[in-house]
């Protein structure tokens, strides 16, 4: 389904082991009534979104709408369903959530491309362009 903008909103499946329609993947926007959505540029740019992983979370964007950091919740049993009809953790046969979160941080050239991404496990990756702007070389290393 999408929003009134054109944007995805929620994908919907039929369950063969259940009745009824299960909320499968669900995504969330900034909204103008938000109080972070301007500080963060956030306004229509996704800030959550619940799929069979885990939730994804989306707190700030750059000024050309790039996001800066992406935090992954995953879920206590991967191969359970995933209703998010109730939302996490509200209620009988909804989904449950790890206590521990990762993030990834990226940093943007002046022309929007990623150079720097900085993964959960302390690890990051250096991106190098040509004068074209092609991608040249990438590096990988150890913050530690």
């Amino acid at each position: 389904m999408y929003n009134e903008l054109g944007q995805p909103d929620s994908t919907y499946v039929t369950s063969s082991t259940t009745e009824g329609v299960e909320l499968h993947r669900r995504f969330y926007y900034g909204l103008v009534s938000d109080t972070d959505v301007f500080a963060n540029n956030m306004v229509q740019q996704l800030r959550e979104v619940w799929d069979s992983a885990g939730i994804v979370l989306f707190p700030n964007y750059d000024f050309k709408g790039s996001p800066l950091l992406q935090i992954r919740t995953f879920l206590e049993n991967p191969y359970g369903r995933t209703d998010w009809t109730n939302g996490p953790g509200t209620g009988v046969d909804t989904v449950h959530l790890e206590t521990e979160t990762l993030s990834a941080a990226t940093v943007y050239d002046a022309l929007g491309r990623a150079r720097y991404l900085f993964g959960p496990d302390g690890c990051f990756t250096v991106y190098v362009y040509n004068a074209g702007g092609m991608p040249y070389s990438t590096e990988v290393g150890d913050v530690g």
